[in-house]
């Protein structure tokens, strides 16, 4: 029984943490590419999905080691990354709160 409820808390909290990603990266698409918000949360879900459905297949995603991210080639399993700019990164901070309660 405890381990059920250890496990579950567990799944929660990656849940949550992904929830967090989708938002970030969202936001990112939103603040850097321009499109609208509902579109960026479905490329980054989508892209997500590909990556989970790829990760074995070295013509799409070359595995990185502890110290490298993996390496995806395919434009649909590419995700923004976060600009340098100080402002950009305050914009994207706000619109991906402001995301991550419409994913709840």
């Amino acid at each position: 029984m405890a381990a059920d409820y250890i496990l579950e808390q567990q799944m929660e909290e990656i849940e949550e943490q992904r929830k967090d990603f989708i938002a970030e990266t969202a936001a990112t698409f939103v603040i850097v590419n321009g499109i609208d918000r509902s579109s960026a949360i479905d490329a980054v879900k989508k892209a997500l999905d590909l990556r989970e459905e790829y990760q074995n297949n070295i013509g799409v995603c070359i595995p990185g080691d502890e110290d490298e991210a993996d390496q995806w080639l395919t434009p649909e399993t590419q995700l923004p990354s976060l600009p340098d700019n100080s402002k950009q990164r305050s914009q994207i901070a706000a619109v991906a709160k402001e995301l991550r309660e419409e994913l709840d």
